[in-house]
C-alpha cells in the first residue's frame, strides 16, 4: 500500500475502476479538462460489443455520450469474465481520431514512391487520392500477382495480426502458403506488436 506506483504490482489495467464501489476512481474520459470534476454523469448509451484489440474475444460494453465513446468497461464471457487489459478499457481514442481513415486510399501517379518519405504531418491526399473498395482491392490482388508472376513465392511474404481470431490467422497463413506459394508468413504478436508498430508508423 506504501509503494510508489512504479515499485508496485499494478499494470494500470482500470480493474479497479470498474470494481470501485463509491465512485471515488473514473475515468479521465468522463472528467473536465481539469481532471477534477466529473462532468459526464449519465450516458446517450451503452452498447454490448468485442473488444478490438486482439483475437482474445473479450466482451465489452461501451458508454456513449454525444456519439463519443467515453468508457469502456468489461463484460461477463467466457474470454475475459467482466476483466479487461488496459487497451481494452483505454485504448479507445482512435476510433474517434480526426486523422483516421474511412475510405481505401491509392497513391496517385504523380506521387512516385520513395523509400525517405516522411509523411507525418502531411496532408495524405497530396500523396494519395479516394477510391472505391472494389477499386482499392482490384489495385492490391494485381500487385500481388504481378510480383508472383514475374519473381515467384519467395518474393511475397504475409504478416498477420493479432487482432484477428484464430480462424482468420488460420485462412491468411492458408492463403500465403497456398495462394503466394511460400512458407514466408509471420505474425505481429511474436515480437510483441513490435514489427507492425514499426511498420504502421515507417515513413516509406
Amino acid at each position: 500500500m506504501h509503494d510508489p506506483m512504479g515499485l508496485s504490482t499494478c499494470v494500470t489495467c482500470g480493474e479497479c475502476v470498474q470494481a470501485c464501489p463509491t465512485g471515488a476512481l473514473c475515468e479521465k474520459s468522463l472528467m473536465d479538462e481539469a481532471g477534477k470534476t466529473r462532468v459526464i454523469q449519465e450516458f446517450d448509451k451503452v452498447v454490448d460489443t468485442l473488444c478490438p484489440f486482439c483475437g482474445v474475444g473479450c466482451q465489452t460494453s461501451v458508454a456513449v455520450k454525444d456519439n463519443r465513446i467515453v468508457q469502456v468497461d468489461g463484460r461477463n464471457g467466457y474470454a475475459n469474465e467482466n476483466r479487461l487489459c488496459v487497451k481494452g478499457r483505454f485504448g479507445f481514442d482512435y476510433a474517434m481520431s480526426p486523422e483516421r481513415l474511412t475510405k481505401p486510399l491509392i497513391r496517385r501517379d504523380d506521387a512516385p514512391k520513395s523509400g525517405d518519405a516522411d509523411m507525418r504531418g502531411v496532408d495524405p491526399l497530396t500523396v494519395f487520392r479516394e477510391a472505391t473498395w472494389e477499386e482499392a482491392m482490384e489495385r492490391a490482388a494485381g500487385g500481388l500477382k504481378r510480383i508472383l508472376d514475374t519473381r515467384g513465392g519467395q518474393a511475397l511474404a504475409g504478416f498477420g495480426s493479432a487482432k484477428g481470431l484464430n480462424e482468420e490467422a488460420y485462412l491468411f497463413q492458408k492463403l500465403v502458403r497456398q495462394g503466394f506459394g511460400t512458407n514466408n508468413v509471420d505474425h505481429c504478436t511474436r515480437l510483441c506488436h513490435a514489427s507492425s508498430r514499426r511498420a504502421a508508423t515507417s515513413p516509406c
